[in-house]
């Protein structure tokens, strides 16, 4: 599967990270989270892997979180509530959210974007 990275054209992290795959010349599939968030499957699947958790993929500073008040409701949900929102809203997903079937990975720090995804 081609790596997905689900973004927003105006966030300067997502800036970073494509400018870091384009600099390796990674071929990549851009999407716009706001307008087309993950489905439900592909966030069922990236919660199952080992290296991720919640707390990795939910964007904690955004408005959709605060306004939806979840600090306060998280910890009384459900896990298949939790990702069924983010699925409907995609500014709940940390920016970026790159994927390519096997693992994922949530924001952009250079040296772990570039361990996971650059060294294949």
């Amino acid at each position: 599967m081609m790596l997905k990275v689900y973004e927003l054209k105006s966030c300067s992290t997502c800036k970073k990270a494509i400018k870091t795959l384009d600099d390796h010349d990674i071929p990549y599939e851009r999407i716009d989270i706001r307008e087309n968030p993950p489905t439900m499957d592909v966030l069922t699947h990236v919660i199952g892997l080992d290296d991720v958790d919640l707390d990795q993929m939910l964007n904690k500073r955004g408005n959709s979180y605060k306004e939806l008040g979840l600090k306060e409701k998280l910890s009384d949900m459900a896990m298949t509530d939790v990702l069924k929102l983010m699925a409907s809203d995609g500014m709940l997903i940390k920016r970026p959210f790159v994927y390519d079937g096997e693992q994922a990975s949530f924001g952009f720090k250079e040296s772990e974007f570039t361990n996971k995804w650059l060294n294949q």
